[in-house]
């Protein structure tokens, strides 16, 4: 999918830049919550796991185009409760893919406004614990978000970028096949999303000359999920109860570095 942007930009009507490439390496810490209707805490993961991304844009007219694709993939402690209501810890085995569409106008020097599209999937492997039967989640979600940008200089060689995403979405779906019933899936309620992101790099010029550069990144996020809808649960056809997707929040801070190279 990266390599159809440039081809995209070369074909647009107005005039764009040549594209550049991002790639970059970081340390997720990220802490999962579900809470029932009454408020009380059922499950808490905690884990740090790394994290792959890379992005390719471009630069039509004054609007800054890009398409980002990231993946974490690692464990995180669970501790949670069994159906009897007895405390339970084991862990769950994470891939976290996420992509967006992400398009910024400049507004006033060292200012511009974004839109960003993104599509999230949450694979979440629940490990047996004892006689307890682990299942696996396979969460998907659409959301949408606004944002600010503002870059600062650094004295004459380096600068600093403040991003701040607000945002949200509709009802996503989470697949889960638990020890006791077919497999189905789940209603999530609305989506509710904010992000924090820092990047310190070179200074860009007018026309920044092609290579490789090196930046630090850092990343706070925060997203919230809504209960979703009571769904029936079958065994070969027979009903045999039902199951519904608590409030849940993912909040993550990830740490790392970028390497970006302009062609």
């Amino acid at each position: 999918m990266a390599a159809c942007l440039p081809c995209a930009a070369v074909a647009a009507p107005w005039p764009c830049t040549a594209p550049w490439a991002d790639l970059s390496l970081r340390a997720e810490h990220s802490r999962w919550q579900e809470h029932d209707d009454l408020g009380r805490r059922l499950v808490r993961e905690r884990g740090t796991m790394p994290v792959a991304a890379a992005a390719i844009a471009t630069r039509c007219a004054d609007l800054d185009l890009s398409l980002e694709l990231e993946q974490a993939r690692g464990r995180r402690h669970y501790d949670g409760q069994a159906s009897t209501g007895a405390a339970l810890q084991t862990h769950s085995s994470i891939t976290h893919d996420r992509i967006a569409v992400v398009a910024r106008l400049p507004l006033a020097p060292g200012w511009a406004a974004g839109l960003r599209l993104g599509h999230q999937r949450l694979a979440r492997d629940i490990a047996d614990a004892g006689t307890v039967l682990g299942y696996p989640e396979r969460f998907r979600l659409w959301q949408l978000a606004a944002g600010v940008r503002h870059t600062r200089a650094l004295g004459s060689s380096r600068q600093v970028s403040m991003e701040a995403w607000w945002g949200g979405g509709p009802s996503g779906s989470v697949d889960v096949a638990l020890p006791f019933a077919d497999p189905a899936r789940l209603p999530l309620g609305r989506s509710r999303l904010w992000r924090l992101d820092l990047r310190l790099g070179p200074r860009d010029g007018d026309t920044p000359a092609p290579g490789w550069q090196w930046h630090g990144l850092a990343s706070l996020a925060d997203q919230r999920l809504a209960a979703g809808a009571p769904q029936a649960l079958t065994r070969d056809g027979r009903l045999v109860g039902g199951a519904t997707q608590p409030r849940s929040a993912l909040t993550t801070l990830q740490l790392g570095a970028a390497l970006t190279h302009r062609f």
